[in-house]
């Protein structure tokens, strides 16, 4: 038995013909002339579907939005961040966020001298890396981390299948302008005026979204997430309770000299 997926696939394009069919003739009047333009919105629509590779699954043709995101544990993280965004450079690539962070996790103050301390902290060093590169390019940038990193906790490669949205939009832009260009020629009210530039706002949209997909399938985003071990660091610190204590010396000859200025 076929897969229903395949079978899906497989009529996609004869079910949005017989659909877009419907609606131009439900939006034209029964003249030779609108005919002729519902014939040619089925022919641009089965042109549209099969530039689009919506017969075949694995179509090349398809608009497919490819993302990573990946954590990784490495000796340096300073150093494998900026060779990652060297190299996201040299790939024609942009760095859309780096973010780098120490986190402190416990400090402790210990007695060193009379008068200071010694201050152990503990801390964490990480690097969020926000990339986008010509999707031809990820593979190699995701293959230069084995190289860099000591330990890989996670990897997700994501193959996000917007064709439909892409085809749904050229769709809907195609209605907008036959629909604005008709209102346009028949309106006559303000009320008219304010539908028609309605809707040119809402083509407006649909070409947006449309570049929009166009532009995340063009560029791969990767999200790489760094971290290297905990590490320590100590360090001597005046010990400010023991500088502003008063000595014994100090602090008995003064209360002497209060005791002698009571008896006179």
């Amino acid at each position: 038995m076929e897969n229903p997926k395949a079978m899906a696939n497989k009529f996609l394009p004869t079910v949005v013909v017989l659909l877009t069919t419907v609606f131009f003739f439900s939006c034209n009047t029964a003249s030779d002339k609108d005919y002729a333009s519902t014939a040619e919105a089925m022919a641009d629509t089965t042109r549209l579907a099969a530039d689009l590779g919506l017969d075949a699954v694995n179509s090349a043709k398809r608009k497919i939005i490819h993302t990573a995101d990946i954590n990784c544990k490495v000796n340096d993280v300073l150093k494998v961040t900026m060779l990652l965004e060297s190299s996201t450079k040299k790939l024609q690539g942009v760095v859309t966020e780096s973010t780098l962070k120490h986190e402190q996790l416990h400090s402790t103050q210990l007695p060193y001298t009379a008068d200071s301390l010694r201050e152990i902290t503990t801390y964490q060093t990480s690097s969020l890396l926000r990339l986008r590169v010509p999707v031809q390019y990820r593979d190699s940038l995701i293959n230069m981390l084995p190289a860099l990193v000591s330990f890989v906790d996670s990897r997700q490669l994501l193959q996000t299948d917007a064709t439909l949205d892409y085809f749904s939009d050229a769709l809907k832009t195609k209605a907008s302008t036959v629909l604005t260009n008709k209102a346009e020629a028949r309106a006559s009210t303000t009320k008219d005026l304010i539908s028609t530039a309605d809707r040119a706002e809402s083509n407006i949209d649909h070409l947006v979204e449309q570049y929009r997909i166009d532009d995340a399938v063009a560029f791969s985003t990767i999200t790489i997430n760094l971290y290297q071990p905990v590490q320590t660091s100590s360090m001597h610190i005046v010990n400010a309770e023991a500088a502003l204590k008063i000595p014994f010396t100090t602090s008995l000859s003064e209360s002497l000299r209060s005791g002698l200025y009571l008896l006179e």
